[in-house]
């Protein structure tokens, strides 16, 4: 069974992860250090409960496609894929030290809350691969994750095991977060709480066919499209119905609406063409990297501060998280030292330091 949700420091690690860093996986060198050092058994087992060889084959391609985006795109070292290699053992490992602890604890996760979980995280992995405004199904999502659907059910419901363990033992330890402490941290990181500036976009994008090798002939042809939709707009049509019928944004369906974001999340050419429109204004066309494009800004809101009365539940939540994690490792780290209660077949070591480079 593949393990679309992992449970640990954080509580949670959704499906919607998994499936991402699974669907844009980086293809492997068919034998790597960790995948040489894979026994033809279990990985490991965690008082007699195997943790199986798929199993650590999926979390470790899921933990090498984060790095691999969060790099750029830039090819991973034997070095990195043997951290990755060991922490993928580690997560697993904890994992099922929680989980036994939820069996044994008997600690009730209702069929019904399993149900809205997987909803919910399923409905974020339709809005995330979806292209074109093709939405896919739950069976599409499914099959690039290499699930069942009562396996990813059966998956979900350890997840919300593994996180009532863990808040289980912090409540063990009576672990509390006070009003005081969130303001203190919110006063000690207050150039953290800002809201950022925000716009509300609607686009018509053409798309231009190989951007990265197109001819002068591709160019002229999508500059000609977004000329033709200009036209259009100026003859009466509207925005939205002419960027449904001609825009290549995923957004096309509804009428070129982005909705409004943050300024990080739009390309930066449409933030510097934004920055000398009025609200309610259409750009010329221009042109990217891309393609051709031509924006109306919607509105714009500027940054402003976060009020500790607005941030306090968040801050709240995720302090309670650092100190639920410390709980959870504090727990975990006599059973993973025992070498009765865990037995480790994969072997692999950390890469050697550099050595320190002698000053001249």
């Amino acid at each position: 069974m593949k393990y679309i949700i992992f449970t640990l420091a954080a509580a949670t690690l959704t499906v919607c992860t998994a499936f991402s860093a699974v669907a844009q996986a980086p293809a492997l060198e068919k034998m790597d250090a960790v995948q040489r050092a894979l026994p033809d058994g279990p990985v490991a087992l965690v008082d007699g409960k195997a943790i199986t060889k798929d199993d650590y084959l999926f979390l470790y391609k899921s933990q090498l496609a984060r790095i691999h985006l969060a790099s750029g795109g830039k090819k991973l070292g034997e070095d990195v894929r043997v951290k990755a290699g060991i922490s993928t053992l580690a997560e697993l490992i904890q994992r099922e030290v929680l989980v036994q602890l939820g069996m044994r604890r008997k600690l009730d996760v209702p069929q019904s809350a399993v149900k809205e979980a997987y909803a919910k995280q399923l409905e974020l992995l339709r809005k995330e691969f979806t292209v074109e405004g093709k939405v896919p199904t739950e069976e599409e999502i499914l099959l690039r994750s290499g699930q069942e659907h009562d396996g990813a059910l059966e998956d979900m419901h350890k997840a919300l095991l593994v996180e009532k363990a863990s808040k289980a033992l912090a409540e063990d330890k009576g672990l509390t977060l006070t009003d005081k402490e969130a303001r203190e941290f919110y006063d000690e990181n207050k150039s953290r709480f800002q809201r950022p500036g925000m716009l509300h976009l609607k686009q018509i994008f053409v798309r231009v066919e190989n951007p990265g090798t197109a001819d002068d002939a591709s160019w002229d042809k999508a500059e000609a499209a977004i000329k033709k939709a200009v036209a259009r707009i100026q003859v009466g049509e509207s925005f939205e119905g002419v960027a449904k019928s001609m825009s290549n944004g995923q957004d096309a369906e509804q009428g070129g609406d982005m909705q409004m974001r943050p300024t990080q999340s739009i390309p930066p050419v449409y933030v510097d063409k934004a920055g000398t429109m009025k609200d309610g204004e259409t750009s010329e066309p221009f042109k990217s990297d891309q393609g051709w494009h031509i924006i109306r800004l919607i509105a714009r809101e500027g940054e402003s501060d976060v009020t500790f009365d607005d941030a306090k539940d968040w801050i709240k939540e995720r302090l309670m998280q650092v100190k639920i994690a410390a709980a959870v490792e504090e727990y975990c780290q006599p059973i993973l030292a025992d070498d009765n209660r865990v037995q480790i077949f994969l072997q692999l070591r950390p890469p050697a330091e550099e050595p320190a480079k002698k000053k001249s």
